[in-house]
C-alpha cells in the first residue's frame, strides 16, 4: 500500500523520481503530507451525522446549544476532561481556533 501511495504521489508531483536513483523507502520518506483545505461549513456539516435533531438518537442534537456552550464542551473533549472516546479523538484533530469557528457556525446555523 505504501508503495502504491508513493507511486501516486510521484505521478501527481511536479518532480520526477528516478527508480534507479532512489529506493522505495527513500521515496516514501520524501513524500510530503497533503494539506486539505476544509471550510468550517464542511467540517461542521459532518457533526450532523451523529448529532442531528432529525434523528431519533441517544446522542444530543447540537441545535439546542449556544456557541459558547458548544465551544466549552468541545474544548473539554479536546482536553480529555469529559466525553466519549469518539469525541476525544475527534476533538484532538482540531485547533482551539477551529473549534471556535465550528461552534460559532453551528450556533448560527441552528438559528435558521
Amino acid at each position: 500500500m505504501l508503495v502504491g501511495l508513493a507511486v501516486l504521489a510521484a505521478a501527481c508531483s511536479n518532480e520526477t523520481v528516478s527508480p534507479s536513483s532512489s529506493s522505495e523507502g527513500e521515496q516514501a520518506k520524501s513524500l510530503q503530507p497533503v494539506a486539505l483545505d476544509l471550510s468550517t461549513q464542511s467540517i461542521a456539516a459532518s457533526c450532523s451525522g451523529c448529532h442531528s435533531s432529525q434523528m431519533n438518537s441517544a446522542l444530543p442534537a447540537l441545535d439546542s446549544y449556544s456557541g459558547t456552550d458548544l465551544e466549552t464542551r468541545f474544548l473539554a473533549y479536546r482536553n480529555q476532561s469529559e466525553g466519549t472516546t469518539v469525541m476525544h479523538r475527534i476533538a484532538r484533530g482540531y485547533t482551539p481556533e477551529q473549534i471556535h469557528e465550528i461552534s460559532v457556525y453551528l450556533s448560527e446555523d441552528s438559528d435558521d
